[in-house]
């Protein structure tokens, strides 16, 4: 997601011992390759519980949108706490690096979250920024982080660094960019700026439908399969969360 760079490769760079030696030369990538080019790394579980960490958040700001505008906005069918009766709700949460599945299993608390990730549970809390920024406490160590949502996609910044990652849904799954019923999801907060295709129309998979202005970028939201355009839910000009 973003502008493609190397900022990653040029981090280890930076960090490789030869690099420390001063010793830089014209062989040095060859000399460090094993050093630079590592992909065996596994993917630290900070990162899996950032992007737990995120879905629960956005699913309690959207809780609290949809009760503001409700006739009730203090029924309890609008709490995203994990109330129960004589309990608390758990549930886990699925995603996806390549070919490797992990689960985070969720217990809601009181003022934050208890998850566990391979056999070990850290109590986390974490506020929403603007765009796709959040600032996180992940069992008392504080960090800035972002997680940008693209269809089933999240892609998790932290530390320096970048990794993608997929949501999986076991109660819907419908491609990358599609919602239920073949309907597209935005894949974070912006304002939608053009709408490129007139109701009714016959659209091939892949073709461009509207554009949304988001971290200041224009991003062009595709069709997910052929089809008929049935309806859009925003005008130009509305702004929408991610998700919507």
């Amino acid at each position: 997601v973003g502008v493609a760079n190397n900022v990653e490769f040029l981090s280890r760079l930076v960090a490789s011992p030869a690099f420390s030696r001063a010793e830089l030369d014209t062989g040095l990538i060859e000399r460090e390759r094993d050093f630079l080019f590592a992909t065996d790394a596994p993917i630290p579980r900070e990162v899996f519980l950032v992007a737990a960490l995120a879905t629960l958040l956005r699913e309690e700001a959207r809780a609290g949108a949809e009760a503001a505008g409700h006739t009730d906005p203090l029924s309890p069918w609008h709490r995203r706490d994990g109330w129960r009766l004589n309990s608390h709700a758990e549930r886990r949460l699925l995603f996806r690096a390549g070919e490797l599945e992990k689960a985070v299993r969720v217990r809601y608390a009181e003022g934050g979250y208890a998850l566990e990730f391979d056999g070990q549970e850290s109590w986390v809390r974490g506020e929403l920024g603007p765009d796709a920024s959040l600032r996180v406490d992940l069992g008392g160590l504080r960090s800035n982080a972002a997680v940008v949502v693209a269809g089933e996609r999240r892609y998790v910044f932290l530390q320096g660094r970048s990794w993608p990652l997929a949501r999986i849904d076991p109660l819907y799954y419908g491609g990358e960019g599609g919602g239920p019923e073949g309907g597209l999801l935005a894949p974070m907060p912006g304002n939608v700026i053009a709408l490129l295709v007139p109701v009714g129309a016959s659209v091939k998979k892949g073709a461009p439908l509207l554009i949304l202005e988001a971290m200041k970028m224009e991003h062009t939201l595709t069709a997910p399969a052929d089809g008929t355009v049935k309806s859009f839910h925003f005008a130009v000009g509305d702004q929408v969360s991610d998700g919507a």
